[in-house]
């Protein structure tokens, strides 16, 4: 568990450090009176410079290049010249305490990049609200929703976009950007405008765009898992709920940063988008809010998470039914409260670790996570810091720490049901000293001889019902399960009833059928829990390099009494010195599964290892020349779900569980299991494994 949480924080340190590698934010030019100088920047580096800093700004007048180069406007722009801080909101500038601008309303922005030396540039655009022209010196090179002087004018889109240009024939270019907003409560150049080599802004843009399905597809396979479980046990709610937080935040993802929405339904009105944007943030807030009540009850006031609900409820209805002029001026109240309702989860999952609260650790440490992220990204966007948006990263990490606390609780679950099954069998053992205490004493009264059976196949029965309700894994080899302690009953129960009347050869054979039945009994056990513990990363993977002829040396000592009992020849053609690189554990569970099954399906037979090289791979091949297998039953060996049950040549029982464990074990090796048989002559089954350190 904690090299995969390694493995992925790595990774998501890689990929931001990838990021960042391409945006330089120490030693730049800045621009000062609508002027920045790149005379001292190398852009043969693949980087990326903000044009951050002072800019010409023209409030309420749109000029494009011609108008400054028209003698007739020079007065007129001059007059109406200011110089205004990039990114930044223009209704966020103030003199004397009071706003110079409205967010409703136009203006030109315009900066001089000199010095520019290179051969292909390109420019990354974030975010300009809420419609704008760009040129680059004489050229319209961008056109984003309609430039208005009014709402009825202009037309909103908004999405992150590049721009790339030729600056071989001159160094000095003039950006000169319309922009409009009648739609939001902010307006003009919200976001950093980068400049950059072409390769540099393609790179970053590709980078971006894998950053963002790498996190979008982590989220959704988490909400689809998390409303997987919460299907198997529907009294699980907080699963439900976590999902559906899930689900919103990936719909938020793709609606927020990139904005790649937008470039999926480009056709798609801006007003609708701002308003899922908005509802992404008011519907998943107290749906987190209800996930961590239900895993933290006893710390959260109920009260308080129904205020947070009923208030981001309204804040939903004035989203669905306003325009975004007014619910977008709202956004700063509801701000004011997430905040606080944040500080107080905080403060409450606090003290859940403080009370050793099963995974509050886990919660706590993702929970941080999320709450810098969050305070990040909402500083940024009411402009007080021009930092990136990072709450995806934090979601995703918190995602990351909440699968621990999943798996925490399954171990939990799991260890109460080995506890569970432990009383279990002390209540056996305690019943079967009564039991035996009972047969003693009745053993002259007939009558009640039959009414304690009665009573003992009574309790067999509400045993059977309990052990339905076990884990899906017991219910593979219920059916042996059954069969053995049937017969061991009604054996014992005959030695009991008619213990006068036995001969010792008759007891002694009796003994032997329990002892065998015992045995089996133990062999499902045995393999049952191997394959539980495989099944929830209990078993122990360690591979290594070692001598496999030993292992089969070692398993065909262990079974050589059982095959002479079965007049069965075991020739082992294997070389005394061939290595493979796997788990030895697990192989050797493997070949003694494979060899079990083939002495238990042979009598006065032959039962034959060998081995040979294909590829890069070892493989091992066990033969027999036993009762064989069909074609039909061959295709159904190693599914779960298809597990077969056949008794040997001597009756021995068993569950198919062993090789479905065998193929388990043998797939987690890099290996691959088949088999190929006759009915009439024999089964032989083939596994192979890695020689060396397998790198697929």
């Amino acid at each position: 568990m904690r090299s995969l949480f390694f493995s992925v924080t790595f990774a998501l340190i890689l990929f931001a450090s990838l990021g960042c590698s391409y945006i330089v934010d120490k030693d730049i030019p800045s621009a000062d009176s609508g002027v920045i100088d790149m005379s001292n920047v190398n852009f043969d580096k693949e980087i990326m410079i903000k044009l951050a800093g002072k800019w010409e700004f023209y409030h309420n007048r749109l000029y494009n290049p011609f108008d400054f180069n028209n003698p007739e406007k020079l007065k007129e722009i001059n007059d109406n010249k200011n110089f205004i801080q990039v990114p930044s909101f223009w209704n966020k500038e103030k003199k004397d305490g009071d706003a110079l601008y409205n967010g409703d309303s136009y203006g030109t922005y315009r900066l001089k990049i000199k010095n520019l030396r290179g051969y292909k540039f390109g420019l990354k655009i974030n975010c300009i609200n809420t419609s704008y022209r760009l040129w680059i010196n004489d050229e319209l090179v961008k056109s984003v929703g309609i430039v208005g002087k009014n709402k009825e004018q202009s037309k909103a889109s908004v999405y992150k976009t590049e721009v790339y240009f030729d600056s071989a024939a001159e160094k000095d270019i003039i950006l000169t950007v319309e922009v409009s907003n009648f739609f939001h409560r902010n307006g003009g150049i919200v976001d950093n405008i980068y400049i950059g080599n072409g390769g540099a802004v393609y790179k970053y843009k590709l980078y971006i765009l894998g950053v963002q399905l790498f996190l979008l597809g982590g989220i959704i396979i988490m909400a689809s898992y998390q409303i997987y479980l919460f299907l198997l046990w529907k009294k699980e709610f907080s699963s439900l709920f976590y999902s559906i937080f899930c689900f919103i935040m990936s719909l938020r993802l793709v609606l927020t940063g990139e904005k790649l929405f937008h470039n999926f339904f480009p056709g798609l009105d801006w007003e609708i988008g701002l308003k899922l944007e908005y509802l992404t943030f008011y519907i998943g807030s107290p749906i987190f809010c209800i996930f961590a009540y239900i895993s933290f009850k006893d710390e959260i006031n109920f009260i308080i998470i129904k205020l947070i609900v009923y208030f981001s409820a309204i804040h939903s209805l004035i989203v669905i039914f306003t325009n975004s002029n007014f619910y977008s001026r709202l956004i700063i109240t509801y701000d004011i409260v997430a905040t606080f309702g944040s500080i107080y989860l905080l403060i409450c999952i606090i003290k859940s670790v403080a009370r050793k609260r099963n995974g509050a650790l886990f919660f706590l440490m993702g929970y941080l996570i999320l709450f810098v992220t969050y305070s990040n990204d909402l500083l940024h966007s009411i402009g007080i810091i021009h930092t990136v948006m990072v709450f995806p990263y934090g979601l995703y990490l918190f995602i990351i720490f909440e699968s621990f606390v999943v798996s925490d609780r399954f171990v939990d679950a799991f260890r109460k049901v080995e506890f569970l099954s432990n009383k279990l069998q002390l209540y056996n053992k305690i019943l079967e000293r009564r039991v035996e205490m009972r047969t003693k004493k009745l053993k002259k009264e007939v009558e009640e001889k039959k009414n304690l059976l009665t009573a003992l196949d009574q309790s067999a029965k509400e045993l059977k019902k309990v052990n339905k309700t076990k884990d899906k894994f017991f219910s593979i080899i219920s059916h042996d399960m059954r069969n053995s302690f049937s017969f061991l009953i009604n054996t014992i129960t005959g030695i009991s009833i008619g213990i006068d009347d036995i001969n010792k050869e008759e007891l002694e054979e009796r003994l032997t059928l329990v002892k065998k039945n015992i045995k089996n009994v133990y062999s499902l056990f045995e393999n049952l829990l191997v394959w539980s513990k495989s099944q929830l990363n209990g078993e122990k993977f360690e591979q290594e390099l070692f001598n496999i002829s030993e292992i089969v040396v070692k398993n065909i000592d262990m079974i050589k009494e059982y095959a002479d009992s079965k007049n069965n020849i075991i020739q082992n053609n294997i070389p005394e010195f061939l290595n493979v690189f796997a788990d030895k554990n697990m192989i050797s569970t493997v070949i003694r599964n494979i060899l079990s099954n083939a002495n238990k399906f042979t009598k006065n037979g032959v039962i034959t290892l060998s081995s040979y090289t294909e590829d890069d791979k070892i493989v091992i091949k066990i033969s027999d020349s036993g009762v064989g297998i069909s074609e039909e039953m061959a295709g159904k060996l190693f599914k779960i779900d298809n597990s077969i049950s056949t008794k040997g040549t001597n009756g021995e029982m068993g569950t198919g569980l062993g090789l479905i464990l065998c193929k388990e074990f043998v797939e987690k090796n890099f290996g691959q299991i088949w088999v190929e048989s006759d009915a009439q002559f024999g089964s032989t089954f083939f596994f192979s494994l890695p020689f060396q350190r397998w790198k697929g």
